[in-house]
Formats: structure tokens, sequence, C-alpha cells
């Protein structure tokens, strides 16, 4: 009897870990959910190595559509964003060409929202402030400029 009470135990263990691990495997396979990334670029962290596991980092959050009617005139000169994307996207994911076209689609889609302007609700001079800041908190990374555009248009509606 005792025997028969040790195999079902050690076959419900066994069903336990395999349902595990196929919960796992089964949330590998899924794409990885966007989470920003609040932490600024240092001129410290330009120069690190990869990382032994470039799969695991934490992806960003896309930015929500911006509601834009004027073209930006007087912001930020992009000029040479095709290279600046390249650049972190690589720099993202050295080792994972797959994200770094992920990421690529994702700056692109983030500088065509940069480009279409500031909202209608923000007057000029607002929006310009709000662009400097962002642009100098995110200088390589137009997803994460404009979403941080969005939040700063998202506060000024809230306290004006």
């Amino acid at each position: 009897m005792q025997k028969v009470a040790l195999l079902a135990a050690g076959m419900v263990l066994a069903l336990v870990g395999i349902a595990a691990l196929l919960l796992v495997a089964g949330s590998a396979a899924k794409a990885p959910a966007r989470v920003p990334n609040y932490l600024p670029a240092s001129p410290q962290s330009t120069t690190s190595s990869p990382p032994s596991q470039p799969w695991t980092r934490a992806p960003q959050q896309p930015p929500a559509a911006v509601d834009s009617v004027a073209p930006e005139s007087s912001g930020s000169d992009y000029s040479a964003a095709e290279q600046t994307i390249r650049a972190h996207c690589t720099k993202e994911w050295p080792t994972d060409y797959h994200m770094q076209a992920y990421c690529t689609d994702q700056q692109h889609q983030a500088l065509s929202a940069l480009l279409s302007g500031r909202p209608a609700d923000v007057p000029e001079a607002e929006f310009s402030r709000m662009r400097e800041h962002c642009a100098s908190e995110w200088p390589d990374d137009f997803h994460m400029r404009a979403y941080c555009e969005k939040q700063q248009a998202d506060g000024y509606r809230k306290i004006n």
C-alpha cells in the first residue's frame, strides 16, 4: 500500500513538473510585453558589452496615438533619424536580429508620430518645452520620446 501511495505521489509531482514546464515554455513563446524603460541613457552605458542574455531585456511600451494638427516647425532635427534608429536598435538588441527589426519598426512609427506635430489643445510654447524635455531625456530613442511627449501632454491637460 505504501508503494502505491509513493508511486501516486511521484506521478502527481511529475505531472505538476510537466505542467509547469509547459506553462513556462508557452509563456516564453509569446511576444514580450512592452514596458517602458524609465532609465535615461547615460554616457557610461554607451561602452557596455552585450548582455549575456539579451533576450531577457524588458521591451518598452509603445506610445499611444497623439492627436496632432500642426506640424512642428521649431522641433528637433530628425535629419539623422535613420542612423540614430539603427544605432539604437543595434545597441539594445546586439545579438537578436528579430528584435532589432521590431525595434526599428517601433522607432519608425514613433518618428512618424513625432513628425506629425503638436496636439491641437497644447499651445506651441508649452509643446516646445515638452519636446525639448523629452528629447533631452531620450536623445536616441524616438519610441520613448513620443511616449514621453504623450505623457507630458496628458499632464498638461490635467492641470489646465
